[in-house]
Parts: structure tokens; sequence; C-alpha cells
């Protein structure tokens, strides 16, 4: 054995030592042991590959998305399997949550395909030109053992299909305004999701299961070369829960909401304008479709809708553009809603399938969704006067969730209060079926 072998041998004897007193060995000396580790295997180049991620790129710095990504998948890796002693504290962007981390020089253990691999947060002050200033580096070290180069390959697309999921789950969703030809944002903090929100149950399930396959559509979509996008048609009195409901799609989705207001879109070209500022993973929301196109605007009862134009107005021309002309097809994973208390009054060249692919019909309250709404306002499961509840439903009394909500907000300490109450508001509704 040549006598750098010997050293090399003596040198993991002494690493594997220093490892098994890890856990008596103060936090200051374990990061020194760490750093000098690091830097004794790139010296040596013991059969490990040492890449550096840093948070900034070029000579302009621009914020690298490779470590932004990491910090993501480190902060998920951190939680699930990894302890550490040093943490530092960190505030999430426009939120009131705090995110810990593991401390600088502390390594984080990851495992890929039976290999493994180590991350160490470091960060450095390094003097700025010209100034008595230090600005301040920060950077990911990755360290594998034996890798190959499609090992290193696979394990970063893992990175970021789990960093990109985690930013997904996480990200903020906006509304945006249009005034005129412009969209304005507003940071969109509805809270409603399926969980509270009062639905027929197999209606749930089945509007889940079309928004679940719509997000996993890519390949479908691409193979029948159709624009990825899916439009959806709510319909009902007011106060059924449409608001509610879109809210509920796009906390779900994790997508934007772009609310068109086209009484104040002055022309077909101007719709098709503001559709190009929209992104990708969004919803395209015209509400009260009925009442959108003002009376002068043409309303063909056909698909034939080429050489209608009004310079004035939005009309069914430029509508049908939005929903599936070529300009409807500008950004992937797109949901087109509608909504209206009159379908019938809508044109049908609007509904057919491949503009609105599903018709969403909400009704009045009946007894599930009225169960929900008690588990949320009353947090209560059951109740003595549920039976009554049902009967009365069951007899023809027509309410809808908002007016629900209502009754169960004036007494919202007093369960047996606001069921008796709502039983007498539902006794009065059977009454009215049963004069008309």
């Amino acid at each position: 054995m040549s006598i750098l072998n010997r050293v090399i041998a003596h040198l993991y004897s002494l690493l594997g030592f220093f490892r098994l007193l890890e856990n008596l060995i103060p936090q200051h000396v374990r990061d020194i042991f760490n750093r000098w580790q690091l830097s004794l295997e790139q010296y040596f180049n013991l059969n490990y590959n040492i890449i550096s991620i840093p948070e900034y790129k070029g000579r302009f710095l621009w914020p690298s998305k490779i470590f932004g990504r990491a910090n993501s998948y480190l902060t998920n890796l951190e939680r699930k399997c990894h302890h550490p002693r040093a943490l530092v504290a960190i505030r999430a962007p426009r939120k009131r949550t705090v995110i810990l981390q593991p401390g600088f020089t502390e390594m984080i253990e990851d495992s890929f395909r039976g290999s493994k691999m180590w991350w160490t947060r470091s960060i450095e002050w390094k003097p700025m030109q010209k100034s008595d200033q230090f600005e301040e580096k920060r950077l990911f070290t990755l360290k594998v053992a034996r890798p190959s180069k499609s090992l290193l390959y696979d394990y970063c697309a893992h990175l970021k299909k789990i960093a990109d999921k985690i930013e997904e789950k996480n990200r903020d969703i906006s509304l945006w305004i249009n005034d005129h030809d412009e969209f304005s944002r507003i940071l969109f903090n509805h809270p409603c999701t399926f969980d509270c929100l009062a639905l027929d149950l197999s209606l749930k399930d089945r509007i889940l299961t079309d928004l679940d396959n719509f997000r996993e559509g890519k390949h479908f979509y691409g193979e029948t070369g159709r624009a990825w996008k899916r439009g959806y048609l709510l319909s009902g009195p007011p106060g059924t829960g449409k608001s509610s409901l879109i809210a509920a799609i796009a906390n779900y989705m994790k997508y934007d909401i772009y609310d068109f207001e086209l009484s104040k879109v002055a022309s077909n070209g101007k719709l098709r304008l503001l559709l190009s500022q929209t992104t990708r993973k969004s919803i395209i929301l015209v509400e009260d479709i009925d009442c959108s196109l003002t009376e002068s605007s043409p309303h063909p009862k056909s698909d034939d809708y080429s050489d209608v134009e009004d310079n004035d107005n939005v009309t069914l021309s430029g509508l049908l553009d939005l929903t599936d002309g070529l300009c409807s097809s500008l950004g992937d994973e797109r949901i087109i809603i509608f909504t209206t208390t009159h379908p019938d009054d809508i044109d049908p060249a609007l509904l057919r399938p491949g503009r609105m692919d599903m018709h969403i019909e909400l009704s009045f309250c009946n007894f599930p969704a009225f169960k929900i709404l008690a588990r949320n306002y009353l947090q209560i499961e059951d109740h003595e006067l549920y039976a009554a509840v049902k009967e009365k439903m069951a007899a023809g009394a027509k309410m809808v969730p908002v007016d629900i909500i209502k009754i169960l907000l004036r007494n919202v300490d007093n369960p047996f209060r606001a069921l008796n109450a709502l039983v007498s508001a539902l006794d009065v509704k059977v009454k009215e079926t049963e004069y008309m």
C-alpha cells in the first residue's frame, strides 16, 4: 500500500471516529470540523463530487433558480429527517409565518437511489471594491458519494420536481381586475376551500375529480392537439355559493384569478389585448355572462361569428374568441369560468363542448350541505334538531346557503337556538310551496 493510500485510510478512520462522537462535540467545534472535512475531501478528491450552488450568478448577480429550488427542497427535507442543533429563523415573504432552517455549516443528509448526499449551507463575507463594507455571499454545497453523471441529472430533476410542488403549494394567489385595457393586482386571501364549501357531496367529488384530471392532463391535451384549458359554467340563484366555489377552485389549484369586467372593455380588440396579459395556471372569470354583453351588441344564434364585429362593445364574437379562439391558447393550464343566474338566456354558441365543458348547477341547500354549514359555524356534528331540519327540507323547503348562514351567525353561540330558528324559517318555506 502506498503512503498516500495509508494516509487516506487513516483519514477515513479519523473521520469515522469524529462521526461517532458527533453528538458530544460542541456546535462551534462541529462547524469547524465540517468545513475542514469538506476542504480535505476536495483536496484529496476522495471519491466524492463537490457541487457549489451560489445564490447569485453572472456579472449582474441575477438570482439563481437552482439556489431557490435547493432552499425549498432542503427546508422540506429538514422537516422530515433531520433535527439540527443550530437553526436560523426566517420570516416568509408577505406572510406572518416563521420558517426555521438549519444554520449555516449545518450538514443535512439525503439519499437517492441508494447513494448518499450531504448538503451544507455556508455564507461568506467579502470586502466590496472601493469600500470598507462587506457583501454577503450565500451558497449551498452538495457532496455526492461516487456519482455517475446520469445519477446527478436524475437527482437534479428529482429536486426540481419536489421544489416546484412546494413552491406551488406555498405561493400567493393574485386577483387581477381590469380597468379598461390594463389589469391591477390584488393579493387574494379568500379562505374558502372545498372542505368548508356547502355543496352536494356527489357534486363536490365530481368537481374535484375533474380538476385533478385537468391538472394532470398535459400529456392528454398535447397528444390530442387541444389547448390545455377547461371551461366551467356556474349557474344558480343568488346566494347559492358561486363566488365561494370560484375561491375554492383557485385555492385548490393555486391559480391566479383574472376577473374580466366586460363593461369596461371598449372592443373585441381590447379584449384580446387583455387576454394576452394573462398567464398560465390561471382562472379567466366572467361573472353574470348573460348581462355582460350590451343590448346593442349582435347575438347571432350560430357558431358562424367570423364576420361579426363591433368597435364600441365586446360582442359575442369577441367572447367566443375568449373561450376557444387562437388567443385562448396563449398560455397552458387555464380554466375559463362563466357565471349566470339565468342559464336559459345564454347564447347556445357559448355552451357547446370545448367552450363550456362542465355545467355546474348550484341550487338550494340540501341536508348534507346543511351539515357542513352547521359544522363550520356551530362546531357541531349532530344535534337533536337535525331530524326536523331534514324533514322540512324533504318537504320542499328551499333556502340558499347564504340565508342559512345568516340564521346560524345570529345564534352562533347557541346551537339549539340557531337550529330552532332555522327550523322555523324552513317551516315558512314549506308553507310557501303549499300555497303556490
